[in-house]
Parts: C-alpha cells; structure tokens; sequence
C-alpha cells in the first residue's frame, strides 16, 4: 500500500512536467482582415515556418475586427489553442484581453498594438491588469516614418532636386486615419521635418489612404495638382507607393528625375520595382515578426521567460533595401522560401547560452550566408 502511494506520488510530480516538455503546442492568430494582402500573406508564412521547425501547431483566424473576437471565443471554448496572438484593429484590443484574462489564455501581440487610451486601460503595458497578456513584439513604426522621409530628402538633394526658393517640396500619402501604424509613420515624417537641419523641406500635405495602389494614385494626381512643386513623395507603403508611380507616369514625368517616391513593405512587386531603379528604395524586414513571436512563445511555453532580459514591450526594427541589395534578397527570398531559415537558432530554449534574442534581418542574412559558405 505505501509503495503505491509512494508511485503515485512520482507520477503526479513528474508526469505533468516531462508531458510540458514534449507536448505539441498549438498557436492561433487571429487576424482581423478578411483578404490577406502582400504583407500579411508574408508574415504567415514565416510563422508557419517557425512552427514547422519548432514542432508546433499553428492555426490562423481570418475575419473582420468584429469577428476577430467572435473567433477567439470559439477557438477557446473548442480547446482549439494553447496560445494566442494578435494584430489589434479599430480599438478592440481590450476586448481581447479580457476574454484571454477569464480564460487563462498566453496571448501576445504583434505589428499593432493598444491605441494609447487602450494601453493606459490595461494598466500601462503587458503582465499589468492583464496578467496573461504576456508581451508583444511591434515595429518601430515612427522610426519608419522618419528614415523614410530621411532618405528621401538624402536622395532629393542628391539629385539636386530643389526649387526655385531654395526649398525641397514634398507631399505624403498615408494609410487609413485611424490605424495605429498610419498615425505613428506620420508622427515619425513629422518629427523628421522638425529637425533644425531640415528647414530646407516643405511638407505641403499629407493625404490619408485605404493602403492599396489604387486609392493612392488618385491621391497622388489630386496633390500634384495642388501642389505642382512637388517633387518628393512620401508614402507609408509599398503598394500605395506602386500607385503613386502610376500617378507620376501618366502625368507624364519621370520617375526618379522629375519625381521620386520610395515604400515599406517589402512586397515583392515593391522591391520588384527597386530592382528597376522605379521606387527609390523600400523598408521592411517586419514580417518576421511572425516568425520570430514564435519562438519567443515556444520558449515561453516552455519555461523560458522573456521578461527579465528583454521586457515585455519588445520592437522590431526596418532595414532598408535599395538598388545596392535588393538582388541580393531577392534571389534568397523571391521564392518565398521560409523554410531556409533555422528558427531553432532563435530559441533560448534550444540555445541556452543565447542571453538575448537578436531579432534582426541583417542576422537571418548572416545565418543564411554562414549556412551557405559550409555547403560549398
């Protein structure tokens, strides 16, 4: 009878942590767009890449911002996921939270995060009110903004494209008003334009648009209109940038000598369009947020806490592609092939001795190239 007890009492202690450490854990992302666009389509392919090689599940939720919500309660009440990641959209985030907060749901959020409203509600940021909202991973989008109009203007004075009263003219084409992403890009240019060195800049305006190519050139022939000394065109991604090329060719006028305009993205057409020396140049790298959340939450559902080391408010960077590498990325990636990359080598978990993760494209390409060089 002891011995029985004594065996039970083994069992109950080792069983639940040997079964955590091999079991296969499954991820949903609830993504609040419907049709998934260049980018989106990017960043699930890292993810699932990710997950192949991390030995997880992966199941993605495709909606509208209102079915978002709808989703999340039924894959929690169908014991569909052990995680959960986000995108937020229209200012639902905390609705989010409190649903995973009842349910005891891991949840992390990626590219868009809590309007800052939202974030004061929450209680200032991840692991406050929301004990389960245990990070996120979002891009430096006012960075974005700001390298963006700065490498503008460097090529615009470059190409010594400056008017009659000594002044760079510029126009800007943004993504929806409202749409967290947008709102910091936008505070990013600004912020450049307020730079005592770059008194020399005029921003004329800055129209908003629904991020696709057609709404911009329309957008881009009503701002050349009213302002015919523009020669700059910031715009806050790379299909609205596509568009803008199409606006600037049928008034005309060459891209790259009478106007120029550059993207983010990293969309295939976008660098496509680089390669051709058409877009000036393009930022982008953060889809892989996808990929990269996923080992933060392998290691976190397997013991491996990010926040001592890295906090729970993490952020990706841009780096920029231009004529100079952009056929160095493409003949690595234009193929779309995410599985090239060893995720594993991101992993606290299966590196212990990596103390912090370096969540940069300039370090996949190094990966890639060192995979490379011991094949030959």
């Amino acid at each position: 009878m002891i011995k029985t007890i004594f065996l039970l009492c083994l069992i109950t202690l080792f069983i639940p942590n040997s079964y955590a450490e091999h079991r296969k854990y499954t991820i949903g992302f609830f993504n609040p767009h419907k049709d998934n666009t260049v980018f989106w389509s990017l960043l699930e392919m890292t993810m699932q890449s990710a997950c192949n090689d991390l030995g997880m599940e992966l199941k993605i939720y495709h909606s509208d911002h209102i079915n978002q919500l709808n989703n999340l309660k039924r894959a929690i009440k169908n014991n569909e996921i052990d995680a959960a990641v986000f995108k937020t959209l229209k200012n639902n985030g905390i609705a989010l939270l409190e649903v995973i907060e009842k349910h005891k749901i891991p949840s992390f959020f990626i590219n868009v995060g809590l309007t800052p409203e939202n974030l004061k509600r929450s209680g200032g940021g991840p692991r406050q009110k929301f004990k389960y909202w245990i990070g996120e991973l979002l891009p430096n989008d006012e960075d974005a903004g700001y390298y963006l109009a700065e490498k503008l203007v460097q090529i615009a004075r470059e190409k010594k494209m400056i008017d009659q009263d000594g002044k760079i003219h510029m126009v800007g084409i943004s993504g929806l008003i409202g749409d967290n992403s947008s709102i910091k890009r936008v505070k990013g240019l600004k912020r450049f334009l307020n730079q005592p060195q770059n008194s020399d800049v005029i921003l004329s305006q800055v129209v908003y648009s629904n991020w696709n190519k057609l709404d911009s050139k329309s957008k881009l022939l009503g701002l050349k209109k009213r302002y015919p000394k523009a020669r700059v065109v910031w715009v806050a991604n790379d299909p609205m940038a596509l568009g803008t090329l199409e606006g600037i060719g049928e008034l005309g006028l060459e891209i790259g000598k009478d106007m120029i305009s550059a993207g983010i993205d990293w969309t295939y057409k976008g660098l496509e369009s680089v390669s051709k020396n058409h877009l000036s140049f393009s930022l982008g790298g953060h889809y892989m947020e996808g990929g990269w959340s996923m080992a933060i939450l392998y290691d976190y559902l397997h013991g491996v806490d990010f926040m001592k080391t890295e906090g729970v408010q993490m952020s990706s960077n841009f780096s920029i592609l231009d004529n100079n590498n952009v056929h160095r990325y493409i003949e690595r990636f234009g193929d779309n092939n995410w599985d090239q990359i060893n995720y594993k080598l991101l992993s606290k978990k299966f590196n212990p001795d990596l103390l912090q993760y370096h969540f940069k494209m300039e370090n996949i390409f190094k990966q890639l190239s060192e995979k490379k060089d011991k094949t030959k």
